[in-house]
């Protein structure tokens, strides 16, 4: 009997039926949740009869109001809670509620260009290496550099001359503990083992999709897969994809390059990514990828285009397939 044998057992026995049957009570408690406050801040306001902390308006009403105001992506009416009702609705005829309404639909149609966005993420980058690197110069003070430090010639690469002066400071009095510290892989099969919750810098396939996984009988099975943020969405807010939600395909694949390229100057180590392209894209156009790529000074770019050969990894779903990397396949 293989080692894993007999806990798979197990957990598709009692220990299974245990793990599902607290699945479902999480769940339970996050659709119930919002029905249960609101049923205590309903007695709370037919006690008080105006606002939540007595007669005047204050900071507890300023606080739950943005949360009351989603009630109909919590899917509880407001008409089921009369005390609620009255109360949201006096506190949207206030001017200073509305001017607040006001300012956030003006943040939500500002989005963001393309270059605000790889700024942004660009920063976010500088953040994780500054911190990366001032970790790793904290592990050199308590246990030394790596064995092939040497200060000079680590300052002088063009990676450490782009550090800022105080991190090139510290590094030149203590050394760092790592030679490298920050890759970023296209990690699309990977993100499995985290139960799809992110793939890196690779956009989101599809809310749902089918993968071809080879196993190690040289056989591919196909499982569903389905991204993490929108089982939450639906555990939360029922069926529908989140306003923001993007999917690949619907990524221009220049777009794919340009995003790495404003990450990766601040990573030390090797960073790509995995365009996905539809099949019968013209070969001009993807031969075109690369000579952008190489023009962009990427360290390595995959473009996959599905064929008869080697097919898919990852396709749309079509019929009710094995759910993969729910709880009841832990194990595997």
């Amino acid at each position: 009997m293989r080692a894993g044998a007999g806990v798979r057992r197990r957990l598709h026995g009692s220990e299974g039926k245990r793990l599902r049957a607290t699945r479902r009570r999480i769940d339970e408690h996050h659709l119930a949740a919002p029905e249960q406050i609101q049923r205590v801040l309903d007695l709370q306001l037919a006690r008080t009869g105006a606002f939540v902390a007595g007669a005047d308006y204050g900071i507890a009403d300023m606080a739950i109001f943005p949360w009351v105001r989603t009630w109909k992506a919590q899917q509880v009416p407001l008409q089921d809670f009369p005390a609620v009702k009255a109360w949201y609705e006096r506190l949207m005829q206030r001017p200073a509620v509305r001017r607040g309404i006001d300012v956030g639909k003006e943040l939500r149609a500002d989005r963001l260009d393309d270059e605000a966005r790889k700024a942004l993420f660009g920063q976010t980058a500088q953040t994780l290496r500054d911190a990366a690197y001032r970790a790793s110069i904290g592990l050199a003070r308590e246990k030394g550099a790596f064995s092939a430090f040497e200060p000079d010639t680590f300052l002088a690469s063009g990676f450490a001359s782009r550090l800022p002066p105080d991190i090139r400071d510290a590094i030149a009095v203590h050394g760092i503990r790592n030679s490298h510290l920050l890759a970023i892989a296209p990690a699309g099969t990977i993100s499995l083992l985290a139960n799809n919750c992110s793939s890196g810098i690779e956009p989101i396939f599809a809310a749902e999709a089918e993968r071809r996984v080879l196993g190690t009988d040289g056989r591919y099975r196909t499982h569903r897969v389905l991204d993490h943020a929108c089982q939450l969405w639906r555990q939360q807010r029922g069926d529908g994809l989140p306003p923001a939600f993007v999917e690949a395909r619907q990524v221009d694949p220049l777009a794919h390059l340009q995003m790495q390229a404003a990450l990766q100057p601040f990573v030390d180590n090797a960073i790509s990514k995995t365009i996905n392209v539809a099949a019968d894209i013209p070969f001009e156009r993807f031969a075109d990828l690369y000579r952008q790529a190489h023009a962009l000074g990427l360290k390595g770019c995959t473009v996959f285009r599905p064929n008869p050969v080697t097919g898919a990894i990852l396709s749309a779903p079509a019929t009710e397939r094995e759910q993969c990397c729910g709880i009841e396949r832990e194990a595997d």
